[in-house]
């Protein structure tokens, strides 16, 4: 007695059926894949930017708010290589700016001072770019901000 019995159009049923549920799945699967890796670099960015509120907090000059690129470009060397996904960020991607507490800009550091750093522009890589005309390439990731008090520095008014 035959259990299953297949006829020659049911085998190519079977085959055309596997074709186009394995191309969604891997579509889905690539998908879930990208967003991940492009939640990872955002939290990567968020890390790197406390990294740099820290260090500018804490270092001995306050030349943040009229930091030069050059400047910048050191302060970034002070993240470690294993901050992934923020090793090509430059100068042109972050800004340092000093803020009172009620949010108007402020000229100078102060112990009543915060500095915010935000990372903008961040464009995001992805592992499986796909081109023509309904790929996607690279895009920005949203804008990060990190805000963190001068008064740990001791600084008078």
């Amino acid at each position: 007695m035959r259990m299953f019995s297949f006829h020659p159009r049911q085998k190519g049923q079977a085959i055309v059926e596997f074709g186009v549920s394995f191309v969604v799945f891997m579509v889905l699967l690539i998908g879930v894949i990208e967003f991940c890796h492009a939640s990872w670099i955002y939290v990567s960015l968020v890390e790197a930017a406390r990294r740099v509120a820290r260090f500018t907090v804490t270092s001995p000059t306050t030349t943040f708010p009229n930091a030069t690129a050059a400047e910048i470009r050191a302060l970034l060397r002070t993240i470690p290589k294993d901050t992934v996904g923020v090793s090509d960020l430059t100068e042109k991607n972050v800004k340092i700016s000093y803020k009172n507490f009620d949010g108007i800009p402020s000229i100078r550091a102060t112990s009543e001072t915060l500095v915010e750093v935000r990372i903008v522009n961040y464009k995001f890589k992805p592992f499986f770019p796909s081109g023509g005309s309904y790929g996607i390439g690279e895009f920005p990731l949203p804008p990060v901000t990190t805000r963190l008090a001068m008064e740990s520095q001791g600084l008078g008014n």
